[in-house]
């Protein structure tokens, strides 16, 4: 009973220890802001946040309704910010058009006229399921550069650059993208938001639309990839797999293996063993599929772009130059074993009289079979 109590009373100190640490640093915060600019009221946010977040950001703090913002409500309001839970946004952004318009300006991007589309499928999905819910279950950081935004504003720290470049896709649909993955798996760092650069791995554009180029620079590259393919139909459809790329009979993929689907609509399919990539075993089903969303000819014939971004570092790139520099030199090894004197005339023939099989060039010694004698079957 008295250990029951002891514990108690060490856990309410430490809750205790902690809040006041809390409320110690966000009145550090708000402290500095006041040196800055007397108050914290509407013309103090709007220089603070600027003009397009002032609003929505003013409507938070100031409810209720408050002419200018006091300590109490300053930490109080500013602690949710700092944390992870989705749903403050939802309580700040009432549409999901105004917080889908805050993550381009606090990603630093402009709309395109290819965004429109997305666009609009997203903000139908968050429309049917919220904002918080959408987020949460389908795009778990795109709020992260808000968040990033008005904590650098708070602080007065200076935000880290983030780089949304693609030959496929336009940067608003980079970003979410490298929003809906896991940060540990597909972004190198435990818990950080795309602070390393992904390596591009295979380009069309430069590489052209090749199986054999499209296995040599992206096969054995053993960490996560992320393949962006557009088709013939101007379906787009993103792969990341937390495998290496391989031809094989059985699917493959882990747990962190997605199908994101941006055009012609937003759909997006995670499942563990569900991916499907053979480009050269007969002995299979071939092409490249996915569940219901993915299919890709065996050929690449209805594919018209691709990308693929390694998500490792540059070690890694190391690796796969050093495994494809081994197959190179055991290739070399094998093509100086001396083969038979008319292999080059005819390595089909040669390969059967290697195997026993007596053949020659003369149509006269073939023995035909006499078709006047009856064949027993």
């Amino acid at each position: 009973m008295g250990n029951t109590e002891s514990e108690h009373k060490r856990s309410k100190k430490s809750i205790d220890s902690k809040k006041q640490f809390i409320e110690s640093r966000f009145a550090t915060y708000y402290n500095e802001l006041i040196k800055k600019y007397n108050e914290l009221d509407v013309d103090s946010f709007t220089k603070i946040f600027g003009d397009e977040l002032c609003s929505a950001l003013w409507n938070y703090y100031s409810s209720p309704s408050e002419d200018s913002i006091s300590l109490y409500t300053f930490v109080s309001k500013t602690e949710p910010l700092f944390e992870t839970d989705h749903k403050i946004w939802e309580e700040i952004f009432k549409e999901p058009e105004e917080f889908i318009k805050a993550c381009f300006l606090t990603g630093g991007i402009e709309e395109r006229k290819d965004d429109e589309i997305f666009k609009d499928s997203i903000i139908g999905n968050m429309k049917k399921d919220g904002i918080y819910k959408f987020i949460q279950n389908e795009c778990p950081r795109l709020s992260d550069g808000i968040r990033e935004h008005v904590i650098c504003s708070l602080t007065n720290t200076p935000k880290i650059v983030q780089e949304y470049t693609s030959s496929i896709l336009t940067p608003f649909q980079m970003l979410f993208i490298k929003s809906s993955l896991n940060p540990v798996i597909y972004h190198n760092k435990e818990g950080k938001h795309n602070h390393n650069k992904w390596t591009k791995l295979f380009d069309s554009s430069s590489h052209g639309v090749s199986i054999n180029r499209f296995e040599t620079h992206v096969y054995d590259y053993k960490k996560p990839t992320v393949s962006i393919f557009k088709l013939t139909n101007d379906q787009i459809i993103v792969i990341a797999l937390d495998e290496e790329w391989k031809n094989s009979t059985n699917t493959y993929g882990g747990n962190n293996t997605s199908i994101i689907q941006l055009k012609p609509k937003f759909e997006r399919e995670d499942k563990s063993g569900g991916f499907r990539c053979n480009l050269k075993l007969k002995s299979a089903p071939m092409g490249i599929s996915f569940g219901k969303i993915l299919k890709i000819d065996k050929d690449f014939s209805n594919v018209h772009d691709i990308e693929v971004w390694g998500c490792g570092g540059e070690d890694d790139l190391v690796s796969q130059m050093k495994q494809k520099s081994w197959y190179k030199k055991e290739a070399e090894k094998r093509s100086k074993v001396p083969l038979p004197g008319a292999w080059d005339e005819n390595p089909d023939k040669m390969i059967l009289e290697m195997g026993g099989v007596k053949l020659t060039n003369e149509r006269r010694d073939f023995d035909r079979p006499d078709d006047t004698i009856a064949r027993k079957f």
